[in-house]
Formats: structure tokens, C-alpha cells, sequence
């Protein structure tokens, strides 16, 4: 009874640990559509947004049969949103899957925001509306009590789906600084995993994002400082970035994330051009490309101890816009 007691309350616990954690992001500045629906259109353009991180390399465990697999995190993330000026605004498409051990997170969201020109800059005002399948994998759980019915899920994967919503407001001066709040799990939904286990409640989460452009007295440099802030009122975590600019199109910098990671990251604009890729004459006009990695350097215990060989993420973007080209009819003189 004792072990039953003990395995039940650690299956809660780790439910309501996982449903309380966002995905995060060291690119989190290139990407803010990922947390912000405020953000969608502000380009005024069509963008594509593609992360993929895996976090905390090399943490592993055993299933029941003595396997191994991995436990690290592992999460991919592909944004569409572009800018729909008869709608005043800009609309967007969010696809997450975020892996954890036994734990597979899956949504898909859809918002809109509303733009509004104020002062030198645009606002945008947006909400999303999105579904989060949550699924476990019973059969890898390693149990004190193998004949545990509480806990065993039938001996398969269970799932559940929760709908929920994201509302957020972003400023953004092009080329001089930005700004935004956000908020995510509004609703706070409920999901019930697991055969006989007490539901797992969403948790309320907070952002709050800022950056801004230095120009240096060498032209070719410019430097750009920025910071996530992100909370769900029990806990609050800190990005703090600076990167360095070399002639708007190469960047290199660091990220400090106190009690977690320090971050390297470098990239460069314009990938899709020195790859030979550009849409048709008169089809897509504008491209826009960018790509980047990093790697962070875990500082808290996982680090210290060996279990983590680190976090690798890769950003790659592609914006362009669509134009239809003029046709021109000519018109015969009678004369």
C-alpha cells in the first residue's frame, strides 16, 4: 500500500510538473509568434518559422524490459503567419510538439491580431485559439509495483485534448526596439491522463519581452540587447541577450539564463539567396531569409554532475511577399 501511495502521488506530481512547463526557446527574439499573437503580421509579409531544440542531451532512462531511451526534452515548433491588410491585421498558424520522456505534448493553434499604427511604430493586439494533445506512454514507465492498476493505463498510451487560448500585445519600431506582454493557458483547462489519476490542470503562463537596436560608432556593428521574462506566479525565469550585429547580416552572441544555461548563438541573414533559392518573376517578391544555431552550456546541477551534454537548437526563417502582376490590355483606336 505504501509503494501504491508513493508511485501515485509521483505520477501526479510529475503531471502537474510537465502541464505547468512551456517550451522554450533560445531564439525566443526571432520568433516571438511562438508566445505572442500580437506579433502576427507585424513583418507585412508571409513568414515561416521553424525551431527544433533538443534539450539537455544525453538524460535517459529504462523501461520495464531493460531498454533505454531518452528523457531529454525535444521540441520542434513551425509558425506561418502573415499580414492581411483587408482584415486591419495579420493572422497566423502555430504547429508545437514538445517530447519529454513518457510525455508527448502536441498543439496546434490559430490567431489574429490587429494592427494599429501609433507614433513611429505599429501595434498589434492578437489572440489565438488553439487544442493541446497531452499523451503518456504507460508502457515506459518502470513501476515499484508492476501489477499497480492505477498506474498501468491499460498497458499502452492514453491521451487527452484540452482547447485553450493566447492573447498578447507587441510593439515593434522597425530597426529601433520593440516590445511585448503576453499570456498563455488562459482558460487553465483540464486534462485527465491515466486510468483512475487525478486530472492535471493547465497553468497560467506570463511574457514579457523587450529589445532594442544600438547603433556603434564603426557602422559596420551594431548591437542588440533583449530579454524574455517568463512566469506562471510560482516560479519566473529570465532570458538575458545581447547579440552583435557585423553589417546587418551576420550575428554572434550570448544568452544568460540564471539556475539553467548560458547560450552561444551565431547565424546569419540570407541564407536563401546564397542557397540560389527566390520565387518566380511576379510570384514571390521581397524574400527574406534567416538562419541560426545554439548550443547552451548547462550551469545547474544536470551540467555540474555530467547527466547533460547540453541543449542544440536551430532557427531557420523565410519571409516573401506575393505579388500578382499588372496585365496590361491594350485598346484598338478606331481612327
Amino acid at each position: 500500500m505504501i509503494k501504491r501511495i508513493l508511485t501515485l502521488l509521483l505520477a501526479i506530481l510529475a503531471l502537474n510538473v510537465y502541464s505547468q512547463q512551456e517550451a522554450q526557446y533560445s531564439h525566443y527574439m526571432f520568433a516571438p509568434a511562438a508566445y505572442n499573437p500580437g506579433y502576427f503580421g507585424l513583418e507585412d509579409a508571409i513568414c515561416l518559422n521553424g525551431i527544433h531544440r533538443e534539450q539537455w542531451m544525453g538524460l535517459e532512462a529504462t523501461t520495464p524490459t531493460g531498454e533505454s531511451y531518452s528523457i531529454n526534452p525535444v521540441t520542434s515548433m513551425l509558425s506561418v503567419d502573415a499580414a492581411i491588410h483587408p482584415l486591419y491585421g495579420g493572422i497566423g498558424l502555430n504547429f508545437m510538439q514538445d517530447e519529454i520522456g513518457p510525455f508527448t505534448n502536441t498543439m496546434v493553434e490559430l490567431g489574429y491580431a490587429y494592427h494599429h499604427n501609433i507614433g513611429p511604430g505599429k501595434l498589434g493586439i492578437g489572440i489565438m485559439a488553439g487544442f493541446l494533445d497531452q499523451t503518456i506512454d504507460f508502457t515506459k514507465f518502470n513501476y515499484l509495483d508492476p501489477g499497480d492498476p492505477v498506474l498501468e493505463g491499460g498497458g499502452k498510451e492514453e491521451s487527452a485534448i484540452a482547447f485553450d487560448l493566447k492573447f498578447g500585445g507587441y510593439y515593434r519600431v522597425p530597426g529601433s526596439w520593440y516590445a511585448g506582454i503576453s499570456t498563455s493557458k488562459l482558460l487553465q483547462s483540464k486534462m485527465d491522463l491515466g486510468k483512475d489519476l487525478a486530472g492535471a490542470k493547465l497553468k497560467r503562463h506570463y511574457y514579457l519581452t523587450g529589445g532594442y537596436t544600438f547603433r556603434l560608432p564603426h557602422p559596420d556593428f551594431k548591437l542588440e540587447p533583449s530579454a524574455l521574462i517568463k512566469s506562471d506566479l510560482a516560479a519566473t525565469q529570465y532570458d538575458l541577450t545581447t547579440l552583435v550585429w557585423y553589417m546587418d547580416q551576420f550575428y554572434s552572441g550570448l544568452t544568460y539564463r540564471p539556475n539553467d544555461a548560458v547560450s552561444v548563438l551565431v547565424g546569419m541573414k540570407g541564407w536563401a539567396s546564397a542557397a540560389g533559392i527566390s520565387g518566380g518573376s511576379g510570384t514571390f517578391q521581397g524574400s527574406g531569409s534567416m538562419v541560426g544555431v545554439s548550443y547552451d552550456i548547462t550551469t545547474s546541477s544536470l551540467g555540474a554532475d555530467g547527466r547533460s551534454a547540453g541543449t542544440f537548437e536551430v532557427f531557420l526563417r523565410y519571409c516573401f511577399n506575393i505579388e500578382i502582376p499588372k496585365v496590361m490590355h491594350g485598346h484598338e483606336i478606331v481612327r
